[in-house]
């Protein structure tokens, strides 16, 4: 009865995976948003901002994930989908003016996911590669 704890089990499916992944990724965010004051109760939110200062860019990359988050300054790509789509990836942040990353996150060694990193990396160095 008050054996060992019991951890919570990881599913075995890549898909459900990847979505437990997004979900704790996505959790991260919104804590870190929140500590940095970035978030704003409604009331507070009552006035829209032209410029905002957190951005989440979902890239389109076909089969495989890559997202782009812009706050205060900062870039951190999450994956960059398979070696066909870094060319895509690099256009992407070079429209949005990014000339470097502060995180390069691969959530996991899919290819669909880690292989546009090739590219980018050449092309946007990253301080930080998780």
């Amino acid at each position: 009865m008050f054996g060992q704890p019991r951890l919570p089990r990881i599913p075995q499916d890549p898909k459900a995976k990847n979505k437990l992944i997004y979900a704790i990724v996505i959790a991260i965010l919104v804590v870190v948003a929140l500590i940095s004051g970035r978030m704003k109760t409604q009331q507070e939110q009552a006035v829209p901002q032209s410029d905002a200062d957190f951005q989440i860019h979902v890239i389109d990359v076909g089969q495989g994930d890559s997202i782009l988050v812009l706050a205060d300054g900062h870039a951190m790509l999450v994956d960059s989908g398979d070696a066909d789509s870094g060319s895509t990836v690099c256009s992407y942040l070079k429209g949005l003016g990014v000339e470097k990353l502060d995180y390069a996150v691969a959530t996991h060694l899919h290819f669909d996911h880690i292989g546009g990193f090739s590219d980018v990396l050449k092309q946007f160095p990253a301080e930080q590669i998780l």
